[in-house]
């Protein structure tokens, strides 16, 4: 697996991250080289990650590289997300969980600080914050289980 094109100088080196999440998975990168196209801040989402190609919002090439978390949760979804993807619509957390899981500890394995834990812990306070914000025993949405 190669990286196709440059990096942005001061954001973190793609190819490291890419192979970084390669070896953690086990299984080579399926699509040949990995291209990223950057798009204009007007691109909604953050990043959308597809089989062989994956688009970021220019917002997530920072110089200081603070948003490579985006870039690496896009890279895992490559794998748990388009090589492997769930039965059906109710089982998307595990792509979406696999993926920031993968990303975590890529960027542990590359950062000096905990910056796994220190996302959880966020994560998990926003999560609490909204279930109780819109009242746990509103079942339709507060529930860890799809409405469908």
């Amino acid at each position: 697996m190669q990286l196709w094109g440059s990096t942005t100088p001061g954001t973190p080196n793609l190819q490291v991250l890419l192979n970084i999440v390669e070896s953690f998975i086990g299984v080579d990168y399926a699509w040949g080289f990995y291209q990223m196209v950057v798009l204009p801040p007007v691109f909604a989402m953050s990043g959308m990650p597809n089989p062989g190609l994956a688009y970021e919002n220019a917002n997530t090439m920072t110089p200081t590289g603070s948003q490579a978390f985006v870039v690496v949760n896009n890279m895992a979804q490559h794998w748990v997300g388009a090589l492997v993807t769930q039965n059906n619509w109710e089982d998307l957390w595990i792509n979406v969980g696999f993926a920031t899981y993968i990303q975590r500890f890529v960027l542990e394995s590359v950062t000096s600080y905990s910056w796994g834990q220190q996302e959880a812990w966020v994560g998990n306070n926003s999560f609490y914050s909204q279930v109780s914000a819109i009242g746990i025993q509103n079942q339709t949405y507060s529930s860890l289980h799809p409405v469908l």
